[in-house]
Order: C-alpha cells, then sequence, then structure tokens
C-alpha cells in the first residue's frame, strides 16, 4: 500500500501533495486585483533563491478508513533543484537536479532523465511552478481561477488536457497573504480521492548545501 500510494502521488505531481471545500469552509471570494497578486508573486519568484521547510502530507482514499499520514522536509534552490525527503512514517526521498531525477527507497536508488522521460519532465515543470509561484503560467493546460479570504490567496488549477484530465479533477494551492509562500497544496483526483501537503516552518533564502541536491 505504501509504493501505490507514494506512485500515485508522484503521478499526480510530485513523484510523490478531511475533504475541505474552499468556499464553505475557508470563505473565499472571487480574487479583487489579479494583477496585483501576479506583481507580488513575480516579486517573489525573483527576489527568491532559495526554500526550505518541514511538510505534513495527507493521502485520503475512500476505499481506506483512515488517511495515510506522512512527514518530511523539503528543499528548493534555483534553478530547477528540488528534494522531498520523507522521514516518517518510512524513509523515502527524490531529488530533482536540474534534468535528472533521482528516488531513493532506504538503500535502493533508480535514477531517471527528464529528456528520455516525457512524464517525468511534465511533472518536473508543473512542480517547480507550483512550489515557485508560478503556476499562472500553465494556463496552457489548465485553467486558472484565482481567490481570496483575509489571510490567503487560493489558486485552483483544473485540467483541460486528457493527459492531466485522467490523474486529478483539479490542484488547490493556497498562498500566504503576508508572505507569498506556499502554504498548502491539495491534488484532487476524479475519484475525489486527495492528497494534501501542508508546508511548516519555511526558511528562504538561506544558504542549503549542493550536497541536497546531489545525483551520483
Amino acid at each position: 500500500m505504501r509504493k501505490i500510494s507514494f506512485f500515485v502521488t508522484l503521478l499526480l505531481l510530485i513523484l510523490v501533495l478531511i475533504p475541505y471545500g474552499y468556499s464553505q469552509q475557508e470563505d473565499f471570494t472571487p480574487m479583487q486585483d489579479e494583477d496585483k497578486f501576479r506583481d507580488e508573486l513575480t516579486g517573489f519568484n525573483r527576489e527568491t533563491n532559495t526554500l526550505m521547510s518541514d511538510f505534513r502530507q495527507v493521502k485520503h482514499l475512500d476505499i481506506l478508513t483512515e488517511n495515510i499520514i506522512s512527514r518530511g522536509k523539503f528543499y528548493f534552490m534555483k534553478e530547477n533543484k528540488l528534494r522531498w525527503e520523507y522521514t516518517d512514517p518510512f524513509d523515502y526521498t527524490i531529488i530533482f537536479n536540474g534534468n535528472d531525477i533521482l528516488i531513493r527507497d532506504e538503500d535502493r536508488e533508480s535514477q531517471y532523465n527528464t529528456d528520455s522521460n516525457r512524464m517525468f519532465r511534465q511533472i518536473s515543470r508543473l512542480m517547480s511552478n507550483v512550489i515557485r509561484g508560478e503556476i499562472l503560467e500553465e494556463k496552457e493546460e489548465f485553467s486558472v481561477d484565482c481567490f481570496e479570504n483575509k489571510r490567503e490567496y487560493l489558486i485552483i488549477l483544473t485540467p483541460t488536457t486528457e493527459q492531466y484530465q485522467q490523474f486529478f479533477q483539479k490542484i488547490e494551492v493556497h498562498f500566504g497573504q503576508h508572505d507569498m509562500l506556499v502554504k498548502k497544496v491539495k491534488f484532487i483526483e476524479q475519484s475525489e480521492d486527495y492528497t494534501l501537503i501542508e508546508f511548516f516552518n519555511e526558511k528562504r533564502n538561506e544558504t542549503i548545501p549542493d550536497s541536497i541536491f546531489l545525483i551520483q
């Protein structure tokens, strides 16, 4: 079950993101000034060189009575370097370094190259755009709807191509208004199963050793 759940999440976004409705629970309304939001996000991206945080991932499957909870650490460095490190309840690490991908499952490692794998290339690009806040650039394959409340911006991506529609119904991305950091990402499948990733203890523009992204 662990590997099946992880592979589904991987296809949704990160090779790896309690149901809730954005309008019912958190009182989101259509965004009043999308141009302001875009400008703020562009400035944030331009000035961000590194990001790191803890994360909590919830995988909800209707066939299970309990959600699958996992935790770990996330690292990002310009350009196109990402590391998802699961530490609980199992050790599992995924590293993106340019066009190279490393998946480490305890003592086993597998390497891939996005140049030779179209799916990995698209997932890598989509994941980077979500985490870096460049999701508004995904309009060729998603329709984009923008909402806000007093604390957060909410961007909902609805796939418009068959390729992505077969994996999920929509992606919900929450940004904190005071710092423009991604606070949580929710990937909702066509079946209504979902993966929710929440970020904590975020640190921006702090030094991250190159060894964090090393692929040998």
